[in-house]
Order: structure tokens, then sequence, then C-alpha cells
């Protein structure tokens, strides 16, 4: 055995590597020089028995003929992954191959929420996979709930399909089940290269409807607007691409909201747990590529619809039913007020194109809201967020012969100039 914090490259097969916090160093002929320039910086490496390994909290020697995850030795109780699917067959194996390479004693959980695809037959290829398949879209929130009660870790992973797992602190997350107050932790996610921020500042309905429509209508796509950083005393929320909680916990908070199709389920849960005083964070115990928009396939007017609804229902359920009012008031004015806009705009030299397009799909969001608000009360989605729109929208419409309102009231430009002071525009890399 020799001193902690050498290797000797002897002790390397040809090909074997060398993964540090993520690093991969592939030539045995780099190793004495990366280690000489990072030990010191990063923490000593311990030598073990076997001449290709390197046991340590943040790093593996494996050779190429195992598994990039076989030094993670947990046991087998101690996590259960839970992946949701719908029509995710093109990004589902590299999930699956990722979790099986870097958690091989994981429980994998896939829950597939009626796809029409090859997902079910990719997934049943995974001797380590459990499909649950719910034969309908149940949801993303209540897909979640379903792995959880089925799952028998005691901690849970939740990813997303196009989220790839690529490095695991394995004694970092065998140190999270001991915790006594667990909370919601966000993994590191990757995404082209950077580090995604997933605790996010949490803002109000009237600045998180300004901060969504202005993203999606009003941004160029070459701009990235970001939240600001969230400050010490800021309120925070978790985003759900992957996260981390203790199944028992979970299960005792209530789990995802399951009136909550899509969007904004992350953003509710994560009240529910600051709710009951327990922490938001984030954990390096699992490190993940993201793909993002990948999980399924999209139609974005729809989504933005549901994402929406997904707003005035969690408003409904944290600051009342007539707040819920006001936001459906105000998401159907402003929607209004981008159509009226861009087709107003739409012979005005380099953005005229642009700005019908917009005016367009702003106008199908409308519909989309229209028809959600006549489906049958009874059914288990959005039930304040389809009262709300109902009244707004009966409101509007009598109260004008008819017509709707104008979008342009002193009102709505107070709204907007309340949400802009929380935006921030970067310019994103092409």
């Amino acid at each position: 055995m020799h001193p902690a914090g050498t290797v000797r490259c002897a002790d390397l097969t040809e090909g074997a590597h060398l993964r540090y916090r993520g690093e991969v160093i592939e030539s045995r002929h780099d190793l004495p020089t990366y280690l000489a320039a990072h030990l010191e910086t990063k923490g000593p490496i311990r030598l073990v028995d076997s001449p290709l390994s390197v046991d340590s909290t943040d790093s593996m020697v494996s050779s190429p003929e195992s598994p990039a995850g076989a030094g993670c030795q947990h046991d087998a109780g101690l996590l259960s992954v839970i992946i949701v699917t719908y029509n995710s067959a093109n990004v589902i194996a590299r999930a699956l191959n990722a979790v099986r390479a870097n958690l091989p004693h994981a429980e994998i959980i896939v829950v597939d929420n009626g796809s029409t695809d090859t997902t079910c037959n990719l997934v049943a290829e995974c001797p380590q996979a459990r499909l649950l398949p719910a034969h309908r879209n149940l949801g993303f929130g209540a897909g979640v709930n379903r792995g959880a009660e089925a799952a028998g870790g005691r901690l849970l992973l939740v990813m997303n399909p196009d989220a790839f797992p690529t490095s695991v602190d394995c004694a970092a997350l065998s140190a999270l089940a001991g915790r006594s107050r667990l909370g919601l932790l966000a993994c590191q996610l990757r995404e082209d290269g950077h580090t995604q921020r997933s605790v996010q500042v949490r803002w109000g309905w009237r600045r998180e409807l300004c901060w969504a429509l202005v993203r999606w209508y009003l941004v160029p796509r070459q701009l990235d607007l970001t939240r600001p950083r969230p400050h010490r005393n800021s309120k925070t929320w978790i985003a759900g691409a992957a996260f981390i909680v203790n199944r028992a916990e979970f299960l005792h908070v209530g789990g995802f909201d399951e009136r909550l199709f899509l969007y904004y389920e992350d953003f509710d849960l994560s009240r529910a747990y600051a709710a009951r005083g327990l922490p938001l964070a984030a954990t390096d115990s699992v490190t993940l590529d993201h793909v993002g928009q990948a999980s399924s396939p999209r139609d974005d007017d729809l989504f933005t619809c549901w994402a929406l609804l997904s707003l005035i229902e969690q408003t409904a359920k944290w600051d009342g039913v007539a707040m819920s009012r006001g936001a459906a008031r105000w998401t159907l004015r402003l929607l209004g007020a981008i159509e009226t806009v861009g087709n107003r705009g739409r012979r005005v030299p380099w953005i005229g194109r642009r700005a019908h397009r917009k005016a367009r799909s702003a106008a199908r969001v409308r519909g989309h809201l229209r028809r959600a608000s006549t489906n049958d009360p009874t059914a288990l989605h959005y039930p304040f967020s389809r009262a709300a729109l109902r009244s707004q929208l009966g409101s509007l419409e009598s109260g004008h012969g008819g017509r709707e309102a104008s979008p342009w009231t002193d009102a709505s430009c107070e709204l907007a100039t309340d949400c802009s002071s929380g935006c921030q525009a970067t310019t994103s890399k092409a």
C-alpha cells in the first residue's frame, strides 16, 4: 500500500482512467501531472487493495470494461430513482444507462404516462428498471407520487428522462440518509457545459406571471432571461429536473399536488416543504447532464397554457381564491395585449414577422385557456383555475357588450412595472 495521496503509473493498467470531480483523464501518462496539480487543492486520494481503484469521496479509477459507477458502493435499500416518461423514447435509454453506470445498486422505477412510442419497450430491455405503466397521462406530479409509493429506497432521486447522471459522491449520498430533516435538495445540473442554477428565487403571482409572459413572448431567443440570484433571506424554490428527498418525509408532506398537470409542481412542492420548516438547498452528491426540453414532444402553445393554469391553481392554493381570480384576469388581459400589439406591429420592418407570430401564439394560448375553462368541472386537474377563468371570461365579455376590455390600462402598466425589476437579461452563447 502506497502513502495516501500517491499513485504510481505502474498501478494502472493500459486504458484505465481516473474520474475526479467529474473530470476524466483517460491517458495513464497524464495522471501524475494531473494529481500533482490537484491533490493539494482538492484533497488526498487513498489507494485501496485493487490496483485499479482509487477510493475517495470525489474520485474513482476504473477499467474500461467496468461501468463508470462500479466504484459507488452503497446498500441496495438506500436509493430509488424515479423517472416519469411520456413518449420519451429519444432519451430514456440513455438515462437508464447513465443510472446503471453511476448508481449500480439503486432501484430504478419508471412511471410511464401512456406513451404511444417505444418508451415502454426500451424500459423493458433494462433488467434493473421496474416499469409502472399508467395507461394514460396522469401528469408529472401524479407520476412521481405513484413511483414514490412503490419505491423501497430511503432516499428518492427524482429526475427527468432528459437528465443523465455523470458522477456520484457516494459518501455524501449515504450521509444524506442519516439526516433527521433532509428537506428538498436540488442536484447539480449541467447543460451545454454550464452549471444550471437549481435553487431559484420565488416571487408572488404577479411577478411570476409577468416573468413568464415576458420570457415567452417579448425576449428574443438570442437572449437568456435569468432570475436574480437568491439572497440569504430570499424565498426560494427547487427546480424539479433532478432532486433528492427522503421518501418518508416526501410522503408525509403529501408529495406533489396532483391538481397541477404540468409546470409549477416543483414551485408548489417547494412551498409545501418551506411551510413545514423543511430546508430547501442544493447537493453535489449527484451531478447530471441535462438536455432540457427533450423529455417529451412539445406543443409550445399548449405547454404555455398548462403553465398558466398551474400558476393560477397554485395561487388559489396559497394566496386564496380571490387572488386566483385576479391572476386569471391579468393572464387573459396580458395575453390580449400581446396579441393586439403583435397584430399592429406585423408591418413594422425587421420585427413584423416575429410580432405576428407571437400574436398568433398568444391567441392560441387564450383559446386553449377558454376551452380548459369549459371542461368537466369534476375533472381532477385545475379545478380552481378553470373556475377562475370562467368567472373572468364571463365578466370581461358581459361587462363590455360581448367585447373584452382594452388590455391597455394604468393597472396593467403598473403590474408590468412591478415585475420588471426582477428580470435580468444576459446574452447566451449561440
